[in-house]
């Protein structure tokens, strides 16, 4: 089913929902995983020869470029819960990832980001009826809006791509074939 990989790739947030799915289909297509995560103890249910799990500091370039050595690409699957605060751990966090894959020669960067992150896109119907009054949901979005902008202006040496799922839904994988478009700068699929 899937093209065998022997990427190396360090996934940020692994124990988190996302991320631990980003490990398994990593996992599935034959890469060499490394989970960055506060905790490596959340992370000792996945048994597999191509895994392995450090402790890494998200808000430390040293922390993370000493991780990222030697690997092939990132993957940010961190998420921060919603506030009705303004948040600020997408757009602070981000540069210290760019930073250390400068340190490290790592030049792909995959991030996971949201639909609606340009506050012009709220104005769309499915917005309007179904996320606007999720309360602090807005504030995510800008941050990660913040998050997207830094890469736009100021990374432009990393191979990055942002990943704007509409849903994510929890269970088993259903083998549909997913319909996307693929917006800004296009990549073929040897990016990944």
């Amino acid at each position: 089913k899937f093209i065998e990989c022997r990427m190396k790739v360090v996934v940020l947030g692994a124990s988190g929902d996302t991320g631990l799915e980003v490990v398994k289909q990593g996992l599935a297509r034959g890469m060499k995983i490394t989970a960055g995560v506060r905790d490596p103890a959340k992370m000792d249910h996945v048994k597999h020869d191509n895994f392995s799990c450090v402790k890494v500091d998200i808000f430390s370039a040293e922390s993370m470029a000493s991780v990222f050595a030697g690997h092939d690409a990132v993957v940010s699957a961190v998420g921060f819960p919603k506030s009705p605060n303004k948040i600020t751990a997408f757009s602070e966090m981000t540069p210290l990832i760019v930073s250390a894959m400068r340190t490290a020669r790592v030049k792909r960067l995959l991030v996971i980001s949201a639909w609606f992150t340009d506050e012009e896109s709220r104005s769309h119907t499915f917005f309007q009826n179904n996320w606007k009054y999720v309360p602090g949901l807005v504030n995510v979005l800008d941050d990660q809006c913040r998050m997207e902008e830094f890469l736009k202006e100021h990374a432009s040496d990393i191979w990055w791509a942002a990943i704007k799922p509409g849903t994510l839904s929890w269970g088993e994988e259903t083998g549909m074939d997913l319909k996307y478009k693929i917006g800004g700068g296009v990549m073929d699929e040897s990016f990944f």
